[in-house]
């Protein structure tokens, strides 16, 4: 779909041959083995961003991302921090999408990654035609860079409640410093304009570390707790002093609501307290259309992170989020991450259907005998007390490389549908290249069986992505539903940057 801002077009030609690598960006140019044949310009933070006209099948695609929520020049405390920032760097999106009007959609990502953590600031973008156009702006009040206290912001998470109002959750952090925090931002408008953020915790000792957040806001309509807000994500405790992930620490799953749409949370409390050298990760909440709510995510000890030793546990509340039963471990998951890339592997997504069954999805090695990472599903229909045996999604070709980081969502018919990357058009990663694609299947039948992937972009190479522990997009990615359509919401190079470089911006488009 072609879009025009500013009066600048701009053509990226893609061809997507059968097994092969899609030709992009200057003419003559080579990047890790690929050849660039058609020419694309980059914004470097300018004040509007180039327009993307991508051939079919993805003349759909919109980038989202126009480098307009970062657009100052590293300012003192920036360039005393220690590593280096990828400019024009867009990674980790997540997205959602009003259900009381589904043209209405917006969506979150981090904007200029550091190598070493965060970012310069994290960007909202505001749709109002079910993403053909977009409006870019820098999340206010939590980085130095838009009138807050941090040097760095990263985990971006954002979900629509009833009434149009849209909750933005973010952290904050000090690089040259222990300060770090939680917050949320409210719009009452669609995403229109924002509010101040509310402060959900805020450590300033080395030995806390509030770590990967996420949100949850109630919008069943037949849920008597409809409009509440919650939150849930670890908390690094670290023992003795020092900076997270050194020495003996423990990371318990936390969790606070709201109960007044956003103006107040309550108390963080602990919901599963792991006890040293264990820890939870990728700590989600999901609300059901009866009231209850869920906290998932991955549990560990520390000795085995990247050892495919992991478990999924759970916790439920069925008194809209006030108490939680013991937390329960329910499914192994043999989870290994991507040589040279950071990808999803501690992080598994959620959804929930209309009849309140849950599913879950991550990236999982058991079907190729630890040789390459699969995406797996399963769902439970008694919120999470007991599960289906775990199916394979993805249908990577035998032998091709691994998929990896899935989203899932579940649209208004119960269609079930995952969003993964995969390097299946990548013959080999040991030439320093890893040509990626974004594929999405779907199940109609609860995630017993799945169809055959559709191809939601060209292929790019991931290794224009920011270095971050590993070529980063991501530790997770976004997929939401509007009625009967799929919202993929994900990160991808394939656009060139005026410094003459790939790098990751966000795109979006709309399946049915």
């Amino acid at each position: 779909m072609k879009r025009a801002v500013a009066g600048v077009s701009v053509l990226l030609a893609v061809a997507v041959l059968a097994g092969s690598a899609a030709a992009r960006g200057p003419a003559g140019r080579t990047f890790h083995g690929a050849k660039f044949s058609a020419g694309v310009s980059g914004d470097a933070n300018a004040a509007t961003g180039p327009v993307i006209t991508f051939a079919a099948p993805f003349d759909s695609l919109v980038r989202v991302s126009t480098d307009q929520g970062v657009s100052a020049p590293l300012t003192a405390e920036e360039l005393t921090t220690s590593g280096s920032v990828t400019l024009d760097s867009e990674t980790e999106p997540m997205v959602s999408v009003n259900q009381s009007n589904t043209s209405n959609v917006v969506g979150i990502w981090q904007e200029d990654r550091w190598t070493t953590g965060g970012s310069r600031n994290v960007v909202l973008g505001t749709s109002f035609d079910g993403g053909q156009a977009w409006t870019n702006s820098p999340l206010q009040g939590v980085a130095i860079l838009a009138g807050g206290e941090f040097q760095r912001v990263t985990d971006p998470w954002v979900d629509f409640g009833p009434s149009n109002r849209v909750y933005a959750f973010s952290l904050g952090f000090d690089d040259t410093g222990p300060d770090n925090g939680l917050f949320v931002n409210t719009s009452t408008d669609g995403g229109l304009t924002w509010g101040a953020p509310v402060p959900v915790i805020i450590d300033r000792q080395f030995e806390f570390f509030n770590d990967k957040n996420a949100l949850a806001a109630d919008d069943w309509g037949s849920s008597p707790n409809r409009g509440n807000v919650y939150l849930a994500w670890d908390r690094l405790i670290e023992d003795p002093l020092g900076q997270p992930f050194v020495g003996t620490y423990t990371g318990p799953a936390m969790f606070s609501r709201s109960t007044d749409g956003g103006a107040s949370f309550s108390t963080p409390q602990v919901i599963f307290a792991t006890g040293t050298n264990k820890q939870t990760i990728g700590n989600v909440p999901v609300s059901f259309p009866n009231g209850h709510v869920a906290v998932l995510g991955t549990y560990f000890d520390n000795g085995s992170l990247g050892k495919n030793s992991q478990h999924l546990w759970v916790t439920r509340s069925t008194d809209g989020g006030a108490t939680f039963s013991a937390p329960a471990l329910v499914m192994d998951m043999q989870s290994l991450p991507v040589p040279g890339l950071r990808t999803g592997d501690t992080v598994p997504s959620f959804a929930v259907a209309a009849d309140g069954t849950l599913y879950a999805t991550w990236q999982d090695v058991r079907f190729s005998h630890g040789k390459r990472t699969d995406v797996l599903v399963t769902s439970s229909r008694d919120e999470g007390l007991t599960w289906s045996m775990p199916v394979k999604a993805n249908d990577t070709p035998a032998g091709a490389q691994d998929a990896f980081t899935p989203a899932i969502a579940v649209d208004a018919r119960g269609r079930v549908g995952v969003l993964y990357y995969d390097l299946r058009d990548d013959a080999s990663t040991k030439d320093g290249s890893f040509l990626t694609a974004e594929w999405l299947t779907t199940s109609t039948d609860g995630g017993q069986t799945w169809s055959a992937s559709q191809r939601v972009t060209p292929t790019f190479d991931h290794a224009a992505a920011a270095p971050a522990g590993g070529y980063f997009l991501g530790d997770y990615q976004a997929l939401d539903t509007a009625g009967r359509s799929f919202q993929p919401f994900f990160a991808a190079n394939l656009a060139l940057q005026a410094n003459g470089a790939l790098g990751s911006d966000v795109f979006s488009t709309r399946i049915r």
